[in-house]
């Protein structure tokens, strides 16, 4: 299986060569989803969660929330085919 990544479907999809280059949030609005991203208390955070072994309760509720938002613009672009 090859992965697809939600920039490259929705530059697809709606023939704009410019969106690989949006953040996740940035690509919901070009959807028309109003969706913001959770603040972190540290920015250091994003670079350490990969090589941690055991996750804080914030870094479980980033995670899910981008997962989430990841499957709100994926689903919205799925239904625009």
């Amino acid at each position: 299986m090859i992965p697809i990544r939600h920039t490259d479907l929705a530059a697809t999809i709606l023939r704009k060569l410019s969106l690989p280059k949006l953040d996740l949030y940035e690509l919901a609005g070009e959807v028309g989803l109003d969706l913001k991203p959770l603040s972190r208390a540290s920015p250091d955070l994003d670079a350490d969660i990969f090589c941690a072994h055991i996750f804080s309760e914030e870094d479980v509720k980033y995670a899910i929330h981008n997962f989430y938002a990841s499957d709100l613009v994926g689903y919205k672009l799925v239904g625009m085919l």
